[in-house]
């Protein structure tokens, strides 16, 4: 059955990682490879990111492989947002890996429960599983409000939820009923995030992402203990530069029973009554730099025109 699930294999300008991406799909079983790759920011990433897409090139026999390999930059909101784009565009449901994150025999395992069981967590709103579960003790396996993107699996219909109006400017969603728990703080903090990540003030994509399946009531399978390997931290990150960064936190025992939401705002996105007024400071300020705003629309429309396409079929 794995083998007939297709993965998106999004990278950039980190061949060693590409090549351990490439290593552990291979022992997995997986068949089907979608892989995007950005290109270099400027001619000093140019060889890197030209090791990239040979490295991708040389695994070419042992899978049913798709690659767009571009000349040119998107960064991290717009190169990821593309990559998922042109990957459910051709697939109904999928797996989506970033270069940095290596999924274990158990994750692909969670990934391959969930699509046989696709249509039920649907009907319950659960429109994500990942592989990521952030704490190093286990905990019950839970769908969450907050989506975790390091290893995920989803389908066509979710991500087009996702794609409504992503890059208009909302308000924060304190009128959102399935959101009644979150304390003002924290909807000023998620707000906050997706609101810069939409003027162009952080260059991130999962902000967006979150947000917008926040506000729809989509909720993420968490698996009861964690099965992807982040492998990216480090100088040549983009924004996990810090070698020492947490992936997996240390709960406290008695904390160890409580609900998943509450774990994960606490102890992982350490949301606190500080976001209550920082963020918005951080969106107007970024409001008088960008008084002119990024066409996103515009710019990936653009980009199906001028990136290159690479296939081979097994």
């Amino acid at each position: 059955m794995l083998k007939d699930i297709p993965v998106l294999l999004v990278g950039f300008n980190r061949p060693d990682l590409i090549r351990l991406s490439l290593l552990n799909l291979v022992n997995i079983g997986v068949k089907r490879l979608y892989v995007s790759l950005d290109g270099p920011r400027n001619s000093y990433e140019l060889p890197s990111c030209e090791e990239c897409f040979s490295t991708v090139l040389a695994f070419s026999d042992a899978f049913d492989l798709q690659v767009i390999h571009r000349s040119y930059n998107l960064g991290c909101n717009l190169g990821v947002t593309a990559a998922l784009d042109w990957f459910f565009s051709k697939e109904y449901f999928g797996i989506v890996i970033e270069d940095d994150c290596l999924v274990s025999k158990e994750g692909f395992e969670h990934f391959e429960n969930y699509f046989l069981n696709w249509e039920e967590f649907m009907r319950h709103g659960v429109g994500i599983a990942t592989a990521h579960n952030p704490f190093k003790s286990s905990v019950e396996c839970k769908a969450s409000q907050y989506t975790l993107i390091n290893g995920w699996a989803s389908s066509s219909s979710v991500w087009n939820l996702a794609k409504q109006n992503r890059f208009s400017l909302k308000l924060p969603s304190f009128f959102v009923k399935h959101l009644k728990s979150q304390s003002i703080s924290e909807k000023i903090f998620w707000w906050a995030n997706s609101t810069r990540a939409r003027l162009g003030g952080v260059d991130t994509w999962d902000s967006i992402f979150q947000d917008q399946l926040m506000r729809n009531g989509v909720k993420t399978l968490i698996p009861k203990i964690n099965s992807v390997k982040n492998i990216g931290f480090g100088p040549m990150a983009t924004h996990t530069k810090n070698g020492a960064e947490r992936f997996l936190v240390e709960l406290p025992a008695e904390f160890h029973n409580k609900e998943i939401d509450l774990l994960l705002r606490d102890f992982y996105f350490n949301v606190s009554r500080k976001h209550f007024i920082t963020p918005i400071f951080r969106v107007i300020w970024d409001l008088l730099r960008f008084t002119k705003r990024r066409n996103f629309e515009y710019e990936l429309s653009q980009d199906k025109k001028n990136r290159k396409f690479w296939k081979s079929t097994l």
